[in-house]
């Protein structure tokens, strides 16, 4: 995360001056829909849910961070506090304790008080919280107790770049103005501006932490200049943003990323290489001309470096001398790689053949948080901003559900009145809120983790009676659906539905016995979410129908004679027989063949477009929910100047029931046009062909419209009944 603001005005500074002279059967599961959208706040003035006093909540909040079980919220100020809040099922905060050196707070004082507390986080057991204090060149550990609530550690609570024997804090070497922390094993790592260093503290089997020692070529502290001991590394400079995994240690620097070899059992670091704009022995990357503010690691390893948007004034007039941007850095052997062309690079406006446009961005201090889920990446910039990521390249959410600001923009921002300038972001991790820092408030941002997910359910009914049956359909969030039917049952009928209660009636036909299956799909009620929907289906047994045998011939010898069988001459074809789907024969003599069902796998797709734009690039395209043995991928499209006409696609492995498919696009085939239509076939041994066709429409979010292709067949068609 991020280090105080104030503390970080003067390098932030140094940026600005630099840059003028530089210029399956069931399918309960779902996909990540993302979206963010402002709930409440909690804050320090009026126009919150929850306002708190200037003496708990003083000044404005630094740092944020989520404990890992979601229970509590943890923020810094820059009144020297930390406020711990209470997190409920909804994402709402409700204060829990306050540390600060006043009455009513729980208080730290002398060498223990918190002094510019920049940075916070939690260890990922959950035991234990550790804050940075940038003034006072110390970090602090506390001990997180029922209902998270904390008390400093009695041993190993405090160390300082001044500490030592009998004093409270014991020392550690070049730590000078903490501005970061991230916890790895056993290891608590320091980025520190002031003496651009990074250093490792040991944590204790209590949490307790103290400085680690140097074991050969493996070191405990890393700077620039070989300063208290410490083993060299280049791009330090201003080290002031960290990021931990495996055996990797990445940190932002005033104009570089630093990549740093991590032992993982002890935690001790060795130097390995940077990437920087004119930094000595770095690899020159453009995008870091401007400098670079925050740094956040993905789930895949992937590298996210967020630069500020720099404006000057010549003559009267504004001038823009770096262009606020997100960029992504594939990890290499041996460090890192900027991921070449637009999709390695979101910015506030378009660089040709380096970024492509979002919003949001105009932040001179913008700060990132990656999901769990490996969906997303949030910004805050001059609003809060959601960027798409998928095969490693990051686009923007280009709906209102991809941005917060202070007042709506339709179709590109919702709107949270007074939110202001997010400076912290913060994700929950079951992914379901997102929490934003900005002047005076914690605002609580509502995401959504998860779509529609949907079941195939049986039930058995009484001949000629009339059930409201339940659908087997939700979604975790919460968020309200609309269902409509995909196959009605052949046996019986159905009535509406029930949207508010996810019911339908369904009559059974008086006197006859047998089996139907009706389908139906699920979808948000609430169309700015986007289109993500699921299928689910419910098979009915009809039973209770008296079945009367009259004097007759029975040829075939079922039990039904030739003036109630419609063949007598098949044993297997009968009132009441299983019917078998698809293959054009009535077995349970109702009257209709039962079809195959229509493949029930979801299209996960997402696309970059601008309202005025001709183009359309396809980010994401993946099939979700079911995945039936011998299952397969095309796509086509039809229009003029397609990049191609049908295309074959190769499916990765199922990862949290979705498959990615469109890495067998290459760049130039993802690129589509206004007027084109595309369409996605799933098909599937023993399935009707699922068809997704998306109508590419300027400046309209692209959705799918379902439809089908019957075994053998390629007429594409509204059902497949």
């Amino acid at each position: 995360m991020r280090g105080l603001m104030r503390t970080r005005r003067a390098w932030i500074a140094a940026i600005a001056a630099a840059v003028c002279v530089l210029a399956g059967a069931s399918t309960a599961s779902a996909v990540v829909p993302g979206g963010i959208y402002g709930t409440t706040c909690v804050g320090n003035s009026t126009g919150c849910a929850t306002n708190l006093s200037a003496t708990v909540f003083n000044g404005n909040p630094v740092d944020v961070a989520v404990s890992p079980d979601g229970a509590n919220v943890y923020v810094t100020t820059a009144g020297n506090g930390l406020l711990v809040f209470a997190r409920d099922g909804n994402g709402q905060l409700a204060l829990a304790q306050c540390v600060r050196d006043v009455a009513g707070c729980t208080r730290l004082t002398g060498a223990l008080a918190l002094s510019g507390p920049n940075a916070v986080v939690v260890a990922p057991d959950g035991g234990s919280v550790y804050v940075a204090n940038g003034t006072g060149n110390r970090v602090l550990a506390f001990d997180r107790g029922a209902g998270g609530v904390l008390s400093l550690k009695a041993s190993g609570g405090c160390v300082s770049n001044t500490g030592g024997p009998g004093l409270p804090c014991t020392f550690a070497r070049s730590m000078v103005t903490p501005q970061d922390l991230a916890v790895a094993g056993n290891t608590l790592y320091v980025a520190s501006s002031g003496s651009n260093s990074v250093t490792a503290l040991r944590i204790g089997a209590g949490g307790g932490i103290i400085e680690a020692d140097d074991a050969g070529s493996l070191a405990a502290c890393m700077n620039v200049a070989r300063v208290s001991g410490c083993a060299p590394a280049p791009g330090l400079t201003g080290a002031h943003s960290l990021a931990v995994t495996g055996d990797r240690v990445y940190v932002g620097g005033i104009r570089s990323i630093v990549t740093l070899g991590r032992e993982g059992s002890s935690g001790l670091m060795a130097a390995a290489t940077c990437v920087g704009s004119n930094v000595t022995s770095c690899t020159a990357v453009a995008d870091l001309a401007g400098g670079i503010t925050d740094i956040a690691v993905a789930p895949n390893g992937q590298v996210l470096g967020a630069m500020p948007h720099i404006t000057t004034t010549v003559d009267g007039q504004t001038v823009v001398s770096a262009v606020g941007r997100v960029v992504a850095f594939d990890p290499t052997v041996n460090g890192l790689a900027r991921r070449l062309g637009v999709t390695g690079c979101v910015s506030q406006s378009a660089v040709a053949g380096q970024c492509t446009a979002g919003r949001g961005l105009g932040s001179a201090a913008p700060a990132l948080a990656t999901t769990t889920d490996d969906e997303d990446v949030y910004v805050a910039g001059s609003s809060a901003v959601e960027l798409n990521r998928g095969a490693g390249a990051i686009a923007p959410r280009t709906d209102e559900r991809g941005c917060v600001q202070t007042s709506r923009v339709a179709g590109s921002c919702s709107g949270f009145a007074g939110f202001g300038t997010p400076t912290a972001v913060a994700v929950a991790r079951d992914g379901r809120h997102v929490y934003a820092l900005t002047a005076g408030k914690v605002v609580t941002l509502r995401r959504d983790s998860s779509g529609p997910v949907c079941d195939n359910v049986a039930t058995t009914v009484q001949h000629g009676s009339v059930q409201t049956l339940g659908i087997p359909c939700s979604d975790p969030d919460g968020d309200p659906l609309t269902f409509a039917p995909v196959n009605p049952p052949t046996l019986g009928a159905i009535g509406g539905f029930d949207h508010d209660l996810r019911t339908v009636n369904y009559a059974a036909p008086l006197g006859q016995n047998g089996s139907t299956t009706m389908s139906f799909r699920a979808a948000y009620r609430d169309v700015t979410y986007g289109t993500f929907q699921a299928d689910g289906s419910i098979q009915v047994h009809v039973v209770g129908a008296p079945v009367v045998v009259p004097a007759g011939i029975d040829a075939d010898g079922d039990g039904f004679t030739a003036g109630q069988d419609c063949n007598d001459n098949n044993r297997n074809i009968r009132p009441g027989a299983a019917e078998i789907k698809g293959n054009n024969i009535d077995e349970n003599c109702d009257g209709v063949a039962e079809p195959f069902p229509t493949l029930a796998s979801g299209v996960l797709h997402n696309w970059s477009y601008t309202k005025r734009g001709t183009t359309f690039t396809l980010r994401t395209l993946k099939i979700t929910q079911q995945f039936p043995k011998g299952w397969k991928v095309t796509i086509k499209c039809s229009g003029k100047k397609c990049p191609f006409r049908s295309k074959t696609l190769k499916a990765s492995k199922v990862k949290k029931a979705a498959s990615s498919v469109i890495a067998s696009l290459t760049k130039k085939q993802r690129r589509f046009r206004v007027g084109q239509t595309v369409e996605i076939w799933v098909s599937a041994p023993s399935f009707n062909t699922k068809v997704a066709r998306i109508t590419l429409k300027r400046g309209k979010q692209p959705a799918i419209v379902p439809y089908c292709v019957l075994p053998g067949s390629t007429k594409v068609q509204k059902t497949c009944t």
